[in-house]
């Protein structure tokens, strides 16, 4: 639908800002997520969300189940890209350019936006033709592809890459995607625009959740709008005087 097509033409518009200098080789090679790859938590993670979002529209359309691979790529586009994936990657990318580690970290990000624009527009394809052929046209390295396979009616369509799989980190991501809608909650039961960011404390029932908080707490640090965000055991502090205080899951509150 329209609404539909505005976001793909919106988030198509932000990777292509968060694009500029980025241009992939000519294998368009994919990236790696082993440990030495130097992939983000949220790298990690939509690389893993767009593996089953392949392997599901492939099942899709190989057992005419179009209802099937139309979900697939409408909830990994929407839900997972654009939602978390494109509103994590905002500081990395507004980041100072020189600052420690920073260009490293943008790289791999720019990389892994790219295979999922390039990805999720060739999925897209065959329910979205001109749309997503407009869109395509205009994702750097383009026009250096052969003049015979510069349309991407003519790509191949994506196909499974089972080394990104990864449930582990989609298991944590949804812990913190739990956290992110605590903290949210308790922000429009108080009328907090974004703009006003809080200080946020989390406290957990375990170290091994403590350890899962702090590999993804990027994404409750950033998507909750938060100023300062504390992980607390819970057997080691209580929660502060004053603060607000949302259960989010049997293991977190915040």
């Amino acid at each position: 639908d329209r609404e539909f097509c505005n976001k793909m033409w919106n988030a198509t518009k932000f990777a292509l800002m968060n694009l500029e200098g980025f241009e992939p080789d000519a294998a368009r090679t994919l990236p790696r997520t082993d440990a030495d790859a130097g992939l983000s938590f949220a790298d990690r993670w939509i690389l893993s969300r767009l593996q089953r979002a392949i392997v599901t529209t492939n099942r899709g359309m190989r057992e005419y189940e179009f209802g099937d691979a139309t979900s697939a790529v409408y909830s990994f586009f929407l839900n997972d890209l654009c939602d978390v994936y494109v509103e994590s990657l905002k500081p990395i990318m507004q980041a100072d350019i020189n600052a420690p580690g920073v260009a490293e970290k943008r790289r791999h990000a720019q990389h892994v936006l790219f295979t999922c624009m390039d990805n999720i527009l060739r999925l897209m394809h065959p329910f979205m033709p001109f749309v997503t052929e407009e869109l395509w046209q205009h994702l750097p390295g383009t026009h250096l592809l052969d003049p015979e396979s510069c349309s991407i009616m003519i790509q191949p369509y994506p196909q499974s890459v089972p080394e990104w799989e990864n449930a582990e980190v989609e298991a944590q991501m949804e812990l913190m995607l739990h956290i992110v809608h605590g903290i949210r909650s308790m922000r429009a039961d108080y009328n907090l625009p974004p703009s006003q960011r809080g200080i946020v404390h989390l406290r957990c029932s375990d170290a091994a959740t403590v350890n899962a908080v702090h590999i993804g707490f990027a994404v409750p640090h950033t998507l909750g709008f938060c100023s300062e965000l504390n992980v607390l055991l819970a057997s080691e502090a209580a929660a502060p005087i004053g603060c607000a205080i949302n259960v989010v899951s049997d293991k977190v509150e915040a």
